[in-house]
């Protein structure tokens, strides 16, 4: 029955794709796992842990990783050392990542997803308008990561830090001019949203020009037919060899899907 339906569907120019093929080649972690030797990943940043979900799954995805987990938002990072009381590879700290060791206001918004070190400028008929709008502010440490890390390799950081993942990586300038990231999974924003918020292109020729290339775009969001933010995922080219190895291997050709194992 299986074989007449996809034959159908063939003949009428359709083709069947499971939805967790669809959600799976759509994770940029999932995506990483098979790109990298999970065995080989070693040291993982979690810029902008939240409550520790994604920290998790990296620690899951990655048995031999140590996982540094930052979230600077009080009630946030509360929940985050909960979580990770079972998960003894989790680090979680309060630091928020910058370019300068200071103490700074993080600005809580209406959606807390959204709360950033930088201030809101958005107009009105900006699609998050309302979520963006201030609550209240609070005082927090920031740190860079050239200060956290001083003579560490970080094999994976991912950053999702409304709007300041730019200035992250202006504080990670040893890191990057010794090689020491292999790969970032970046949120980047197309979409104006916060004062000082370096554009979309900015941000990806900036790690252009510290030896990162682009993998792909995931997790998309648009408005109307425009691109407002995804998550990248980049890697150093001196990983090269080892990306296209397993990417040959792992996935389907002139297609971004994953092969079904």
């Amino acid at each position: 029955m299986k074989k007449i339906l996809k034959y159908i569907l063939n003949y009428l120019n359709y083709t069947v794709i499971s939805n967790e093929l669809i959600q799976n080649s759509d994770d940029p972690i999932q995506v990483v796992s098979n790109i990298f030797d999970t065995n080989e990943v070693k040291l993982i940043v979690d810029g902008g842990a939240s409550i520790g979900d994604t920290s998790k799954i990296f620690s899951e995805t990655f048995p031999n990783s140590v996982v540094h987990a930052f979230e600077p938002f009080t009630k946030s990072y509360k929940v985050l050392k909960e979580n990770c009381e079972n998960h003894k590879r989790i680090i979680p700290s309060s630091f928020a990542l910058s370019n300068t060791s200071k103490f700074e206001n993080l600005k809580i918004n209406e959606s807390e997803g959204t709360n950033s070190l930088l201030d809101t400028e958005c107009p009105k008929n900006h699609p998050y308008y309302n979520l963006l709008e201030t609550k209240e502010t609070i005082r927090v440490e920031s740190k860079s990561l050239d200060v956290l890390f001083p003579n560490e390799t970080i094999d994976l950081l991912k950053l999702d830090l409304q709007g300041g993942e730019y200035d992250a990586l202006q504080g990670a300038e040893n890191l990057l001019t010794q090689n020491r990231i292999k790969c970032i999974i970046c949120e980047v924003m197309f979409q104006k949203s916060y004062k000082n918020q370096r554009n979309g292109s900015e941000l990806l020729l900036f790690l252009e020009k510290n030896g990162f290339r682009i993998f792909n775009f995931y997790q998309n969001h648009f408005h109307h037919g425009k691109l407002l933010q995804s998550d990248v995922i980049l890697y150093h080219y001196k990983m090269s060899d080892k990306v296209e190895l397993f990417q040959k291997k792992n996935f389907i050709p002139f297609s971004n899907f994953l092969r079904i194992k």
